[in-house]
């Protein structure tokens, strides 16, 4: 992608998310969250990160490619030689920076240390590139936002369902399974950058790194493969 058609296309998304209805409600219900859980002792600052990436990357990413299709300006830009990896990337670039803005004013509002706060950033990105990558995926197979939102119902469903198990299965004899649940290996990195960092960026880092790193070729390949039918 040249220079110029990057930059005319991060400000074509930029104005188009000011006056997104569907990242302004987003936005709004998580700012709501944030000032309902701040005054509980729980859900922690991590169920609020989690809480993040699971609205903001997932749900905003499908939606703005499906709205490409929706108001046919992919035709336009296609016929500018704009090329659908370098439109998706930029949808990317756009949200992780939104997504990492937010994780890191949680972080420093819970009381985490301005350094402790951008580990967390760093530690998040592989779950953040599974889950636009997911987004990504719906979004080019999807023929409308609405359809999104239907394809996007049974993973935030099966989060949901994730997390029940880990509460369920707490300080009894299936912690080994326990252990192995994504979300579980979420909590304890997050918990690990306060006391030890190090560890962090071992085991739970390296498991959402090699997790991520499949899912970005994935989505890479769906790409190539609907570029001609996008």
């Amino acid at each position: 992608m040249e220079r110029k058609q990057l930059k005319a296309l991060l400000y074509k998304e930029i104005i188009n998310l000011c006056y997104n209805g569907q990242f302004l409600v987003i936005v709004t219900i998580l700012l709501f969250f944030y000032a309902v859980f701040s005054l509980e002792t729980y859900p922690s600052w991590m169920f609020l990160i989690a809480l993040t990436l699971i609205m903001l990357p997932l749900q905003m990413q499908g939606f703005l490619l499906a709205e490409e299709k929706e108001q046919q300006t992919w035709r336009i830009l296609k016929q500018r030689r704009v090329q659908l990896y370098g439109l998706a990337l930029v949808k990317v670039l756009l949200i992780s920076v939104m997504t990492l803005s937010l994780v890191f004013f949680i972080s420093v509002f819970n009381g985490l240390g301005f350094i402790t706060s951008l580990l967390v950033c760093v530690f998040i990105i592989p779950a953040l590139l599974i889950l636009l990558s997911i987004g990504t995926i719906i979004g080019a197979y999807a023929h409308d936002k609405i359809e999104v939102g239907i394809w996007e119902t049974p993973i935030v469903i099966i989060v949901i369902a994730l997390e029940i198990i880990r509460e369920s299965l707490l300080n009894n004899e299936w912690s080994t399974i326990l252990a192995m649940l994504p979300n579980t290996q979420f909590y304890q990195g997050l918990a690990l950058i306060q006391d030890q960092p190090s560890e962090a960026f071992l085991s739970p880092f390296i498991y959402f790194l090699l997790w991520s790193l499949g899912f970005v070729f994935l989505a890479a390949f769906v790409l190539h493969k609907r570029k001609q039918t996008f």
